[in-house]
């Protein structure tokens, strides 16, 4: 059991880090709590640095259990929903994660169905609208935080904010 291969699932509850073997065994696994800050109903953020120490701290607990000649050969990455975070132009988060769930978009989503229709919107990409969609958070942060928006060169998702 000298290769295996790392999954990291950044889920909503949990963030969970397994190796496993080539021929499928488990080898190792490790979780950590994914940080999350209750706005309101509906509504809530992951504090960027907060969600990069949970990611960390499950990948060191499982690196650090695997067998002294295990080699990763790779790693996969998931995570929940479209929550997304602005960065600047040096990878500073500007804002923090807007969560998957998050219903603030919904004024956006409404103003998108308005002008593009939802069933134009779903005949092109095959989605129901909803106000989780990364472009309506853009549209929100447009909107509600101007300044955030227009400093903002990069938006990650959380599992592209993990591998970045």
């Amino acid at each position: 059991m000298n290769e295996v291969l790392i999954g990291l699932d950044i889920g909503t509850t949990n963030t969970k880090a397994v190796a496993v073997t080539l021929k499928g065994e488990l080898a190792a696994e490790a979780s950590r709590r994914t940080p999350v800050q209750a706005l309101g109903p509906g509504s809530g953020v992951h504090d960027p640095q907060e969600l990069w120490t949970a990611i960390c701290g499950a990948l060191q607990e499982l690196t650090s259990s695997l067998p002294p000649k295990a080699k990763p050969l790779g790693l996969a990455t998931a995570s929940m929903g479209e929550a997304g975070v602005p960065l600047s132009d040096s990878g500073e988060a500007l804002y923090p994660f807007i969560i998957w769930h998050d219903v603030r978009p919904q004024a956006q989503m409404e103003s998108w169905e308005s002008n593009f229709g939802a069933r134009e919107t779903y005949l092109r990409t095959g989605l129901p609208l909803n106000p989780m969609w990364s472009v309506m958070k853009l549209m929100w942060l447009a909107e509600n935080e101007p300044e955030v928006f227009s400093a903002m060169r990069r938006w990650l998702c959380v599992e592209d904010f993990a591998i970045w």
